[in-house]
């Protein structure tokens, strides 16, 4: 072994840069990029702890259990200051996370497991499970995180116990644990291997470790009042229960099931090498069972997350109509689709190590083949592309919601003035929600005849847009999407801002029928917008319900929206498809093209200039590229408001 420590920390450099520069290679392929509104709010928090400084990172915190968000959104803000920001350095965060997670793991085990554990380890690790690798593209700051502090803390497991060692493991796990609660498993594991085998003094270190890492979350409870507990599912999420183990083995083990953990979706490959790799990984837990070594260790981990999710109540996605889930939907088990693979690595080389040649090598087989396959699979067309560098990193329109009551007024109107165009917006669309809440008496009635004076600030319309936000909440407190409530809100706002400049009354009504038009509430007012059909159904609703002129604009606005919103492929320009003589008549054919050129202009960025739909008339083609304007200007670097 004299000859291998000197090379583990370079195996583990080198691990952890193939790794990066393979996920990068994800990142230019638009078809394995998801914009998840969810991440790009810890993006924007990140843009706003650069512009407004750290005290703002523990109020902005997406959840009160998710202290990863909060994690990924200080690294996202160092990266910006560096790089700049851009949805390239925010994707970042999360490959950097995974390198940091294999590199060390690699380099510890090529130097205390032996230099064959080290190798097939390098393998499996940089030719991951594609959905692992996938999830890699994406900060939630939860599960992937989780399992990257995992393999951090496996990798200070692997080295001699020395009390520093042991120290460091429990800062580790107890990282993962203030990341979220999805990394718990791995601290109640890591306790259990020590109290086997009796080392108390051990096992009181970790503890040590852990409790210092997770002072900052006790800091955050105490000064937010929101207590990590708190859980966004049902209140019985966390109490464990042995009648939930029959149904909840039955969302990991059908072939659809391990296809997806796998990550391949072909509907006849996928099953069939989830099922190989669910032999290897029995194998590998055999052997790991009949012989000591670190994969013996690495099992007892995956058995703590199996073990935590087989007796508490969320699980993953299992579609239902039996089809192979995505990666998204199996997020909960990234730390299994890793250390999975790890069991399956270490005692490969374990059994390399002992002479034995066929059986590591079937042990690796599936995994080697499902990750090689995805890697040069990323790398056909629509690769390449360099779209992740010129996009904003923050979905400001969905951050600023939470940000609004997150932070006090008086921060959102000192900021203010001084704001850039990206927070700029924020602070108005908060301080609008805050003037007319505050004007308003308890209840869901607004008082008729309301006129508010127009905005004299920043940002005006963002301003309108969160008093129209507070219209939608009242008049609609549960959220059912009805055409009532759009009629409503609209006469409502109209009236309210009949002494405001056309523009910011314009954009008030639009936030007004986006909320009702975009589908998020569970009865949407247009579903899904499938076909020219539904267009037509709209037309007949608006018609009936008599809305000004300026209040059917904004609604035929939405409409387009959301008609190019579902249709546009993420960074892949081409023609779309148009709903014919389901068009609305003039003028309303106009505010339908302005909607549908700001969704193309959201996903396509610039290039959606060059792929102007056929239009029938000079107010139409005006209003698309007004529409692609707008949409560049809201989610591209180098749009005109960034300029303003």
């Amino acid at each position: 072994m004299a000859g291998v420590a000197p090379r583990a920390p370079a195996a583990g450099l080198a691990a952890a840069a193939l790794f990066a520069l393979l996920q990068l290679a994800l990142l230019g392929n638009p078809e394995l990029v998801e914009l998840n509104p969810e991440e790009l709010y810890n993006a924007a928090h990140a843009e706003a702890i650069l512009a407004l400084g750290p005290a703002v990172a523990s109020p902005l915190q997406y959840r009160p259990f998710c202290g990863g968000c909060t994690l990924d959104a200080a690294l996202g803000a160092g990266l910006f200051g560096l790089l700049g920001p851009s949805l390239l350095a925010w994707k970042l965060v999360p490959i950097l996370l995974g390198a940091l997670g294999v590199g060390t793991l690699v380099a510890s085990a090529w130097r205390h497991a032996g230099r064959a554990c080290g190798q097939a380890l390098a393998l499996a690790l940089i030719l991951a499970p594609p959905a692992w690798s996938r999830l890699g593209l994406v900060a939630w700051g939860n599960h992937y995180e989780c399992s990257a502090v995992a393999l951090l803390a496996l990798a200070l497991a692997l080295a001699p116990p020395r009390p520093r060692t042991e120290l460091a493991t429990g800062l580790a796990l107890g990282l993962g644990v203030a990341i979220g609660w999805s990394g718990a498993f791995a601290a109640l594991g890591m306790g259990a291997w020590l109290g086997v085998q009796r080392r108390w003094a051990g096992l009181s270190r970790l503890a040590l470790g852990a409790a210092i890492a997770l002072a900052p979350v006790a800091w955050r409870a105490a000064s937010t009042g929101q207590l990590p507990t708190a859980t966004i599912y049902h209140p019985d999420e966390a109490v464990p229960s042995l009648a939930r183990l029959p149904s909840k083995l039955m969302t990991l083990l059908p072939p659809t099931q391990l296809a997806g953990l796998l990550g391949v979706s072909h509907p006849t490959a996928g099953p069939a090498l989830g099922v190989l790799a669910a032999a290897s990984l029995g194998g590998a837990l055999a052997l790991a069972a009949r012989r000591p070594g670190p994969a013996r260790l690495a099992a007892t981990l995956l058995g703590a997350w199996l073990a935590v999710y087989g007796l508490v109540r969320f699980q993953v996605q299992v579609p239902g109509d039996g089809g192979i889930p995505s990666a998204e939907g199996l997020r909960y088990a990234a730390p299994a689709m890793v250390l999975a693979v790890v069991v399956v690595a270490l005692s490969a080389g374990q059994a390399w190590q002992r002479g034995a040649r066929l059986a590591p090598t079937l042990l690796l087989l599936p995994w080697l083949l499902a990750g090689l396959g995805a890697r040069a699979w990323a790398l056909a067309p629509p690769f390449p592309s360099g779209a992740a560098a010129r996009m904003w990193p923050g979905d400001m329109a969905f951050f600023r919601e939470q940000a609004s009551w997150a932070l006090p007024v008086e921060v959102h109107r000192a900021a203010l003035a001084d704001a850039g165009p990206r927070l700029a917006p924020v602070h108005a669309y908060a301080l609008g929600r805050a003037e007319l809440a505050d004007r308003l008496s308890p209840g869901p009635d607004l008082p008729a005849g309301t006129r508010l004076a127009p905005p004299t600030g920043p940002a005006p319309e963002a301003w309108a847009q969160g008093i129209a936000a507070v219209v939608v909440d009242r008049l609609d407190a549960a959220d059912t999407g009805d055409g009532a409530t759009l009629v409503r809100a609209l006469a409502w706002v109209e009236q309210a801002g009949a002494d405001w400049p056309d523009a910011v009354r314009d954009e008030a009504l639009r936030e007004v029928a986006w909320r009702r038009v975009d589908g998020a509430a569970p009865q949407p007012l247009v579903g899904s917008l499938a076909g020219p059909g539904d267009l037509r159904a709209l037309d007949r609703r608006l018609d009936a319900w008599g809305l000004s002129p300026a209040a059917a604009r904004a609604t035929w606005w939405a409409a387009g929206r959301r008609w190019g919103r579902d249709r546009a492929r993420l960074w892949q320009p081409g023609p779309v498809e148009l709903p014919g003589a389901a068009l609305p008549s003039p003028p309303m054919d106009s505010a339908f093209f302005e909607g549908l050129g700001q969704a193309l202009g959201e996903r396509w960025g610039p290039a959606a200039e060059t792929t102007a739909p056929a239009t029938s008339s000079p107010a139409q083609a005006q209003a698309w590229a007004q529409g692609v304007a707008a949409g560049v200007a809201a989610r591209w670097r180098g749009g005109k408001r960034e300029t303003e």
